[in-house]
């Protein structure tokens, strides 16, 4: 009877996963706010860096305002670009404990039915729930994100 249980939850677990998207779909398109984000970090540190190497020449000819207003502007970029990272990481944060929440809600359903039913005893409740932590610990760190 366990297997069917399990036939049951790994079919919901599926249907999750076709309707709220996948992780890579969230992962790539937050991809490219951490890379724009990424680069005007670089820019800007970049831009600091050639400065500070060629200081007796920026003062030589009395360029700091230009200096300063280059790295002002590679700033910036970077500002805008922090705040869209953050939310991107937080709707992906969101999305996953949601979907893992109705996994581990479903699951506790299915077999609590099965309990009493007499089909499932309080181990086999047990031994789901680990299973689908033990799924969720390897989604996090697949993505790094301990």
């Amino acid at each position: 009877m366990l297997k069917k249980h399990k036939r049951i939850s790994l079919k919901s677990l599926e249907k999750a996963h076709k309707a709220f998207g996948t992780d890579e779909d969230l992962l790539l398109w937050r991809t490219k706010f951490r890379e724009t984000m990424n680069m005007a970090d670089n820019d800007a540190s970049t831009r600091v860096i050639d400065s500070l190497i060629n200081y007796e020449t920026v003062k030589y000819f009395n360029n700091e305002v230009y200096e300063a207003d280059n790295y002002d502007k590679y700033l910036k970029r970077y500002e805008d670009d922090a705040p869209k990272t953050q939310q991107s990481l937080v709707v992906l944060n969101f999305g996953q404990n949601f979907i893992f929440s109705v996994v581990l809600s479903s699951t506790m359903v299915l077999c609590s039915h099965g309990i009493m039913d007499g089909m499932m005893t309080v181990g086999d409740l047990v031994d789901a729930l680990n299973g689908k932590i033990q799924l969720a610990l390897v989604v996090i760190q697949e993505h790094n994100l301990i």
